[in-house]
């Protein structure tokens, strides 16, 4: 299973959310549509970065560094 972590920064105030998913397109749209806290927060956005690993463990420990 392919497991992504992502960085998405506010165009207004360039606050970061980090996040791991194994969807990546469906978690973008909800970050969209603010179903998501951080989507509230960050309104609209742009996606900064994607990196794909293997399993939500290795997501996990690249999030948290």
């Amino acid at each position: 299973m392919k497991v992504f972590l992502y960085v998405i920064r506010s165009r207004a105030s360039s606050k970061r959310y980090v996040g791991v998913t194994n969807d990546l397109t469906r978690r973008l749209k909800e970050h969209a549509s603010r179903r998501t806290k951080g989507g509230q927060v960050l309104g609209d956005f742009e996606l900064i970065l994607v990196e794909e690993f293997q399993s939500y463990s290795e997501a996990r420990d690249r999030e948290s560094f």
